[in-house]
């Protein structure tokens, strides 16, 4: 798994009522999904309840992923197509773009690949390096018991 930041930048366009927020990765956000994927609700990074406002917000998050391609979607709760706003999605630091005119029922939506950072990467290679000299120092041993029985025998 990989950590991955995403930072949400949202600005009503057409919306003046507060609003909860609904964030899937690979998995469709259904329209109405506080009432019917409650596990899609976003929460307050800093107290754990349900993100709500009605302003332009920044929110940041982060969530452990498989390396390989994602697709995340992103919406306001409100079933109302006229009450929009803005969104535009960074994973990693990296845009996903600006998207426009989204409502619960046409959420932004954009796909991401996740890479295992040189950290990462170099973790795995150490872990992998040392199961490698493990192996070895085993098969050494055997061979020099192998060896001695093989003497008296």
């Amino acid at each position: 798994m990989v950590s991955v930041n995403i930072k949400i930048h949202g600005v009503p366009e057409t919306d003046t009522y507060s609003r909860r927020f609904g964030l899937t990765i690979d998995v469709p956000l259904k329209s109405n999904f506080v009432n019917i994927q409650p596990e899609a609700i976003v929460k307050d990074p800093t107290t754990g309840e349900d993100f709500i406002t009605k302003n332009e917000f920044t929110l940041t998050l982060t969530r452990d992923l498989s390396e390989g391609d994602h697709t995340i979607q992103f919406a306001q709760s409100g079933t109302v197509e006229s009450l929009t706003w803005w969104f535009e999605i960074f994973i990693n630091d990296v845009s996903l773009g600006k998207q426009t005119g989204i409502w619960d029922g046409n959420p932004y939506t954009a796909t991401f690949t996740v890479k295992p950072t040189l950290q990462e990467t170099i973790a795995a290679f150490m872990g992998s390096f040392m199961s490698i000299m493990m192996l070895m120092i085993v098969i050494s041993m055997l061979t020099s018991v192998m060896r001695t029985f093989k003497r008296k025998g």
